[in-house]
């Protein structure tokens, strides 16, 4: 079995990691120095999404503050 994630710089600090947890659905944590600051909860649908939407829904979410 195979598990990776997307690390995305934010570019304020902060970072969102995409997928890490083994979770079946695409979601991430915002991390800012170690720490836990926000989370995008897994998006509906994201189970069956190809990696074409996987891409579209990485770079379009709107990250929390």
């Amino acid at each position: 079995m195979f598990r990776f994630g997307v690390r995305i710089a934010l570019g304020d600090g902060r970072e969102a990691l995409w997928d890490v947890d083994g979770a079946a659905g695409l979601e991430a944590q915002i991390m800012q120095n170690g720490m836990l600051v926000g989370f995008v909860p897994e998006l509906p649908g994201s189970e069956s999404f190809s990696p074409e939407q996987i891409v579209e829904a990485i770079a379009t979410v709107t990250y929390p503050r």
